[in-house]
């Protein structure tokens, strides 16, 4: 409204809740200042520099699983200039042809070299400095990759971000892009003079996975300065003694700016007997002084913002200074707001587009929506996409994937690095397997030993530290030694392990459904069947109302729907499904 920027400001309880709202800003090209302490771990350019760090090592240490759950992420970056079609169609050649990615990009002439170039990096990694590793990673040196053709290979990401376009039509990405590169490289250097050995990049690595494990961040002090007329952005603590025309204050909610505020002090646990004399944080006196600063901020307008459910569409709790309820109209009202404006308006915005904004090497590959070339090469996949219990629980499970995380996981097809308790899971249903196979076959129960064998060989196999795979060695031979104990096969009937349902033909509407299923019984004269789906981690006696066995429960329904619908189990009706803890419960039992 002719408002000039440098009068207006958006004011926050902390930097955490500024952050989110820039994007939002930049799309709609409005100018900002922001004197902000920037974690430069989280700038995208230097993110890809450390996922290449961890490709590198992944190499040197021939971690198969590590590998394929990097190598889209790095091929990703914008400046290898990689067509998105070309990732999504090696992914779905090394889902199809269960492959590893390495063996697939040698053979395009697009990723080739720069597989080449990553073995090299690997090859040398523990002779070269971290310095000069870091040069090659940035560009700035050319490597030889000491082949046939004496290649040598110079990485685009100097030319990328550095171009002189970039500084004449970005000038804001440029300087942060140069400012984290410079704080990175004088970090590395500060941190080396402390050590009595020369850096390399396996340093480099722990070094990160050490400061990202304790939630540290290397900051950048410069501040954010976009134009002499941007809006201001900042935390109530430092716009003591501003005013603006107009001021908007975010988050205003219980959880931000009253009693239910977390403090950083609270998480530090203080030695028994000196709890007296640790700070109990903030007072609920201080936290209505510092709101009543950003309030008090505004000369003209002021807009106060706040949202009914978080990111986990959990409901919000309102903020109390407010006395903020609902009245019979189902409006929200403040009686502590002038009578004109007590009645707090409510909006809603697209979450496709938050989701759009959000900084991620990922975000490329959602250009299908857009995209024609990609929407017709997904469009053909999608014709025999095969959808499992597994990946409809992705879909469904907004909090940690929802469709987002199902696009990558399940129709990409992107591989993501196993847990170690993943891993574990794998090895202990091998194991069964094997025990309930063992006994068809030998007609009597096979040894303890055999199966305790069988276990290591499967934990062994995994990409995992040596010191991971003593523990769960030992928590495996534990769990299996008691499970065998109270293992029974009723030899009566037919027990199938490991029951495939990929060429089932099994349909729902329009969708193909496959799965799975750990262990099937079937009684060939009553023609039934009953599901056996093991599992790790906590074990459970009855049915309770919690998510995790809401999903175990979905999955038991969609096996029987795949087991009456087949065409090789259709004429068996299921008439019970279970799950099987393998893990012992508090007394040793099963």
């Amino acid at each position: 409204s002719g408002i000039e920027g440098q009068e207006i400001a958006i004011i926050a309880r902390k930097h955490s809740n500024l952050e989110p709202i820039i994007p939002f800003l930049h799309k709609s090209d409005i100018k900002i200042r922001y004197d902000k302490k920037d974690n430069i771990l989280d700038h995208p350019s230097i993110k890809i520099i450390i996922s290449m760090t961890r490709l590198i090592i992944a190499l040197k240490d021939h971690k198969k699983s590590e590998l394929d759950r990097l190598w889209p992420e790095v091929l990703s970056a914008d400046f290898f200039n990689i067509p998105t079609s070309l990732i999504w169609e090696i992914s779905w050649e090394a889902s199809d042809k269960r492959k590893l990615w390495r063996e697939i990009l040698l053979d395009y002439p697009e990723t080739k070299d720069i597989c080449l170039f990553f073995y090299r990096l690997s090859l040398i990694s523990d002779d070269e400095t971290l310095e000069t590793i870091i040069d090659y990673l940035v560009g700035t040196e050319e490597l030889d990759l000491h082949n046939q053709d004496s290649k040598k290979i110079k990485l685009g990401f100097y030319d990328y971000y550095f171009s002189k376009d970039k500084e004449d039509n970005e000038p804001v990405n440029f300087w942060n892009v140069l400012q984290s590169l410079t704080h990175l490289r004088t970090h590395l250097r500060d941190f080396s003079s402390n050590q009595q050995s020369i850096l390399k990049l396996e340093d480099f690595v722990h070094y990160i996975d050490d400061i990202e494990a304790s939630g540290i961040k290397i900051t950048n002090n410069s501040p954010l300065i976009e134009s002499s007329n941007a809006i201001f952005l900042s935390t109530a603590h430092s716009v003591k003694g501003l005013e603006f025309k107009i001021v908007y204050i975010l988050d205003t909610l219980e959880n931000v700016w009253g009693a239910k505020a977390k403090e950083n002090s609270t998480k530090i646990k203080v030695p028994k007997g000196l709890e007296a004399i640790r700070s109990i944080g903030t007072t609920d006196d201080e936290r209505l002084r510092l709101f009543y600063v950003g309030l008090t901020r505004a000369r003209d307008n002021l807009y106060l913002l706040s949202y009914l459910k978080d990111t986990k569409n959990s409901q919000t709790l309102r903020l109390k200074y407010l006395n903020e309820y609902e009245n019979e109209d189902f409006k929200i009202i403040s009686p502590f707001l002038p009578d004109q404006n007590n009645n707090i308006e409510q909006n809603s915005i697209s979450t496709k587009e938050i989701v759009n904004l959000i900084a991620n090497w990922q975000n490329r590959h959602f250009e299908f929506q857009t995209d024609t070339t990609l929407r017709d090469l997904l469009s053909d996949r999608l014709d025999n996409f095969k959808l499992n219990p597994t990946g409809l629980n992705k879909f469904i499970d907004v909090i940690y994937g929802g469709p987002r995380g199902f696009f990558i996981d399940s129709l990409l097809r992107f591989p993501t690095a196993k847990s170690p308790m993943a891993e574990y899971g794998t090895a202990i249903h091998s194991s069964l397997q094997w025990l309930v196979k063992k006994q068809i076959m030998d007609k009597a129960k096979p040894e303890l030993e055999d199966l305790l064998q069988e276990f290591k060989m499967q934990i062994n196999s995994k990409d995992l530290n040596d010191q991971t795979k003593i523990n769960l060695e030992e928590k495996g031979m534990d769990c299996l030694e008691q499970y065998y104990r109270s293992f029974i096969l009723d030899e009566n009937m037919m027990n199938l392990v490991e029951v495939p349902f990929a060429s089932e033909n099994v349909h729902l509407g329009n969708a193909i459904l496959t799965g799975n299923i750990d262990k099937l019984i079937i009684d060939r004269v009553k023609k039934t069947a009953t599901i056996v789906d093991y599992k790790t981690g906590e074990s459970y006696k009855s049915w309770k109302q919690t998510e995790k066995l809401h999903k175990y429960e979905l999955q038991l329904y969609f096996y029987k729907f795949l087991i009456e619908n087949s065409i090789n189990y259709k004429k068996y009706k299921v008439v019970d499904a279970f799950l099987e803890f393998v893990e012992p419960d508090e007394h040793g039992n099963i």
